[in-house]
């Protein structure tokens, strides 16, 4: 495996905030790789998205805050760039991005996504992109529901999915010719079985 100069930098990064934050704090980690290799994630886990957005132009939303209901019980979201891009229709349009990074296995998700996106779209009134990074070390025996379904009576009110990124369901194979700086970062926590 050829590690490049840009790799290299990553690597460095990567060892410098693991120094500065708190050694629970997996999440902000995560955070920063994400927010500095956006485009690189989006390449990655949504290649037809990312080739309707504008680089260029994204901007991160500062501590986008979610209220469970009390001033007491609120929840600061891990990611959310505000990104234009170019639809199907040949129409611009901006969209949200909201990535959750996740360290442990949370049955429940799926119904928090969807507070996080009525909360967005309440606030912003723009389309949004839902995404989960689970970055846990767990082989699952069951995968977590990745939708949440409103049903009565054998009919269905709502239908709400987000994208189910689970990293060690990744093998790693598939990523070490990568170009990508972020690739390399995610590969610990890709499946590693099958490598020599």
């Amino acid at each position: 495996m050829n590690i490049d100069t840009n790799t290299n930098k990553v690597i460095n990064h990567l060892l410098k905030l693991q120094k500065e934050l708190p050694k629970d704090d997996h999440d902000a980690i995560f955070k920063q790789i994400l927010t500095i290799y956006f485009k690189d994630f989006m390449e990655m886990f949504l290649p037809l998205l990312a080739q309707q957005i504008d680089f260029e132009n994204i901007h991160f939303l500062d501590k986008e805050m979610f209220h469970h209901g009390t001033s007491r019980n609120k929840n600061y979201l891990d990611l959310v760039c505000k990104a234009p891009m170019i639809d199907k229709d040949l129409k611009e349009k901006i969209i949200l991005v909201h990535i959750e990074v996740q360290s442990t296995k949370d049955n429940k998700m799926a119904e928090r996504m969807l507070d996080y996106y009525c909360h967005l779209r309440l606030k912003h009134h723009l389309d949004i992109v839902p995404i989960v990074l689970f970055a846990d070390d767990a082989k699952w025996r069951k995968k977590v529901q990745n939708s949440y379904d409103m049903s009565f009576n054998n009919e269905t009110f709502l239908h709400f999915e987000y994208k189910q990124i689970k990293l060690k369901n990744l093998d790693v194979r598939d990523y070490m010719n990568s170009t990508k700086p972020l690739a390399y970062a995610l590969m610990a926590k890709m499946d590693l079985s099958h490598v020599d």
